[in-house]
């Protein structure tokens, strides 16, 4: 039978299958699922509306029937959109109105090609990915392994790993026309893609991480909730509101990953969360009676002071949070393990 460490392994090399997918994805390689076109590629036309029609310039019609149409108001062309139920977060129907109905608020002279090309390089959409979270994290896993993953180990895991494949697209180590076909069957190209990436050491690290912070919920969870919140901030229009959210959530996610890549200390961290909690409080305090938000961030931070000792109400006010974060002490024992601690970043 399987033994727990086998786990890691497997998930390893399961990431190293599905992750590159994700990060190099585009709707390309969405066809069957946004136009419902099984083994067809996107048409000339197509293609050509998407990169042509500006977000603020849609409009959605039929969304009852089987397509729903995305018409540009500007020309009065229209395209037709895959309208069954979504499964598994399928990126179809009303999970594409929801997404561009956000993204218009925000970004409405993006053009609707690069809006879906940025939604479909997130986990959020990838069938591989749900199937492999729902079975990791779940009692397939305990009964196969004698273990399972939790899911904010998995989510931070992947977060992290799709973060250095992109720096590395970013910084134009890879061709920009790349196909995940290319990706997905190219051995040579599946070696640079790993190189100086250590899937290992990053799974001991976010597994310690979200190990040592569980007592006080879910870091990575409240995250998740936050960003549920910023959505609806979204598709409500509040700007200033969405703003702050995503500001929050962003900014701790990245002072997060840095912290556990050793890329900041523990004194840089709290420095981070700090000038988060000054930016955005004065805007988030207006907005205490929106759902869950203002709660939402006083847990987030509570989360953060209790990774490192130091419990705090949830009920607590902003101010009170800022309070406890200029409190923290790093231990003595902690202050030698940081001295010991080696130069390996992930």
């Amino acid at each position: 039978m399987p033994k727990p460490e086998e786990l890691k392994r497997d998930f390893v090399n399961s990431s190293k299958a599905v992750l590159p997918l994700i990060a190099f994805a585009s709707v390309h390689n969405y066809v069957d699922t946004i136009f419902d076109r099984k083994r067809s590629k996107i048409t000339e036309q197509e293609l050509a509306f998407l990169n042509s029609t500006k977000l603020k310039d849609i409009s959605f019609e039929n969304t009852e029937d089987l397509f729903f149409t995305i018409k540009n108001n500007k020309t009065g062309e229209t395209i037709q959109i895959a309208n069954r139920t979504p499964e598994n977060k399928e990126f179809r129907g009303s999970n594409i109105r929801n997404y561009l109905e956000t993204e218009k608020a925000h970004r409405p002279d993006e053009t609707l090609l690069n809006s879906l090309n940025k939604a479909v390089k997130t986990p959020d959409y990838s069938d591989l990915y749900n199937l492999t979270k729902s079975y990791l994290t779940g009692e397939a896993a305990q009964k196969t392994y004698r273990s399972k993953m939790t899911e904010e180990h998995f989510t931070l895991f992947s977060k992290i790993v799709l973060q250095r494949i992109g720096e590395k697209i970013a910084n134009g180590e890879f061709p920009s026309d790349l196909t995940v076909q290319e990706v997905e069957y190219n051995a040579e190209l599946q070696t640079k893609i790993w190189e100086g990436i250590d899937l290992n050491f990053i799974y001991d690290a976010t597994k310690n991480f979200t190990e040592k912070y569980d007592a006080t919920k879910s870091f990575t969870e409240k995250l998740t909730e936050l960003d549920h919140k910023v959505v609806k901030f979204g598709m409500d229009g509040n700007t200033n509101a969405y703003n702050a959210a995503l500001a929050v959530s962003q900014e701790l996610e990245d002072s997060m990953i840095d912290l556990i890549n050793n890329k900041i200390d523990l004194a840089q961290f709290k420095k981070d969360c700090f000038k988060v909690i000054k930016d955005n409080e004065a805007e988030l305090e207006t907005h205490r009676g929106r759902p869950g938000i203002f709660s939402l961030i006083t847990k987030l931070f509570s989360a953060i002071a209790g990774l490192f000792g130091k419990k705090t109400d949830t009920a607590e006010k902003l101010h009170s949070i800022k309070d406890s974060l200029n409190e923290l002490k790093v231990s003595d024992k902690e202050e030698k393990a940081d001295s010991e601690k080696s130069d390996h970043h992930i």
